[in-house]
């Protein structure tokens, strides 16, 4: 599985929802429980029907900002938080740009501190931005997810 952003806390939840289902995880410029940091910033907020909506400041969203509802920037909803003795078990490779301006190099560091995976690597990438879009920066991607493919038994393979 493939997490980019808060696609990599996303994997991760999907990975504690579904052991044994999840092999391996790639990361890039991921977090853990960015609702955390997101919910220190202090974002601005609108009225929804569906309830509150705060604004995420973002270089890379389509008008400036993404909105986020509440409910997922509840951290203290179980649903939403990764605890460091969490039942992620599968292998996590994670790659983070030291010129990331989203997500901070130590919210990658933080990953070291999962407890369960059988194997973390954070790979930190001098100069990467957020997107790791450099072409050398994708052929890592691309040769750490086809690394973890390789390593996957024959029958777990699609």
């Amino acid at each position: 599985m493939v997490g980019a952003s808060m696609g990599l806390h996303l994997s991760l939840l999907t990975a504690c929802c579904r052991p044994g289902r999840i092999e391996a995880i790639v990361g890039v410029g991921g977090a853990v429980n960015p609702a955390r940091r997101w919910a220190a910033q202090h974002l601005s907020c609108t009225e929804t029907p569906s309830g509150h909506c705060f604004h995420l400041p973002s270089p890379y969203a389509p008008g400036g900002f993404y909105r986020l509802s509440s409910a997922l920037l509840d951290s203290n909803n179980p649903d939403n938080h990764i605890s460091t003795d969490a039942p992620v078990f599968c292998t996590l490779e994670a790659l983070h740009g030291t010129a990331d301006s989203v997500v901070p190099v130590s919210e990658a560091l933080a990953l070291l501190d999962l407890q369960h995976p059988s194997f973390i690597n954070v790979n930190v990438v001098k100069g990467g931005d957020h997107r790791l879009s450099r072409p050398a920066d994708v052929d890592l991607l691309l040769h750490c997810v086809g690394s973890k493919i390789r390593q996957l038994p024959d029958d777990r393979k699609l």
